[in-house]
Parts: structure tokens; sequence; C-alpha cells
């Protein structure tokens, strides 16, 4: 739904959330709700990494 963008009800796939999930229910089954699932952690993982070892590296030169 984030991607139809905000103008043009033209194109729209989706009505709203309970639409997009009767839609994607239908079409794909459970599997659908998933779709995305691992190139979101391979993006989130790494991430979240860098961020959680920089922050005890100025923890340990900060002094704390």
């Amino acid at each position: 739904m984030m991607m139809q963008g905000v103008g043009g009800d033209k194109h729209r796939a989706y009505n709203g959330l309970l639409d997009a999930c009767v839609k994607i229910a239908k079409t794909e089954g459970t599997a659908g709700f998933f779709r995305g699932l691992i190139p979101c952690y391979l993006k989130v993982i790494p991430s979240s990494a860098i961020s959680w070892g920089t922050i005890e590296l100025c923890k340990m030169v900060g002094g704390k």
C-alpha cells in the first residue's frame, strides 16, 4: 500500500488494510504475508550490529 502513492486512484491495487489482506490471502496464500522478509533481515541485521557495535565502542572509549 505504501508503494501506491498518495494521489491517483486509477491504479490502486488495494482499498485498505482489510482489502489488502483478503487479496493477498486469496492470490498468494499465507506465504504472501512473509514475502520480502529475508531481504529485510539481510538489511536490518548488519545495520543493527553496526549500531550496537558503535554504542559499545563509544562506551569503552568514554570510560563508562
